[in-house]
């Protein structure tokens, strides 16, 4: 029985196994798909039949413990603290499921406020006097358009307007801080449209207005798009 007792050295690796699973989830940036954890679904049931089986389990060890002699007593300690380190594993576990759902969430309700702003009352006329614009240009070279915007101090200001909207919301979509795959399904056609009709004026804007950084964002993530 000798062989069968386990070592305390044992012991701190299951335990040290654990607290590294710990700090790498409460490091990790990116908590919709944190790492080294799988994704397990908890529901109130589960719970509350995982709690009454370690409930049972417990007592069970704990009458066990009192009959065993020496050398058993020494099995069924080693036998607990792999179950105290798996029941420390499934709370890692149900805590970074937590986390990423209210973080999907929040992603996703992020987009949403610039789908609405889009769809907005508020944004109507804007919206209808670029398409007014863009429609006037749609059949002219990138040149043309270009020479038409700058000539035109209000065609201007509703251009930069429009593209100062999709500008943010790329800084938002290159940061992370909303649901790419939610903004792109909506906005991915008229993007493209845009941006790739309106590039050469783009450039232009940049070095007339001494502002190499505009609509970068966009441009990032309209080639992204492509």
């Amino acid at each position: 029985m000798d062989s069968l007792r386990p070592s305390h050295g044992l012991y701190k690796l299951h335990f040290a196994k654990v607290a590294d699973i710990l700090r790498q989830t409460s490091q990790e940036e990116d908590l919709k798909t944190p790492k080294g954890l799988i994704s397990v679904q908890f529901s109130i049931g589960h719970v509350a039949t995982y709690a009454s089986v370690m409930v049972i389990l417990a007592v069970g060890l704990a009458f066990g413990y009192s009959k065993a002699s020496p050398d058993i007593r020494s099995v069924i300690t080693y036998g607990s603290s792999l179950f105290g380190a798996m029941i420390a594993l499934c709370t890692v576990i149900y805590t970074a499921q937590n986390l990423r759902q209210g973080n999907e969430e929040k992603l996703s309700a992020a987009s949403s406020k610039f789908i609405e702003r889009w769809n907005s009352p508020s944004y109507f006329d804007i919206k209808t006097q670029w398409r007014e614009i863009h429609e006037a240009l749609e059949k002219r070279s990138p040149q043309e358009r270009a020479v038409d915007i700058n000539s035109d101090l209000k065609k201007r200001t509703v251009v930069v307007e429009i593209f100062n909207f999709y500008e943010e919301m790329a800084v938002a979509i290159n940061l992370g801080s909303v649901d790419e795959e939610v903004l792109k399904r909506f906005f991915r056609t008229i993007v493209l449209r845009y941006w790739y009709d309106y590039e050469f004026w783009v450039g232009q804007h940049r070095v007339n207005r001494q502002a190499p950084r505009f609509a970068t964002e966009l441009e990032e993530v309209a080639r992204k798009w492509k």
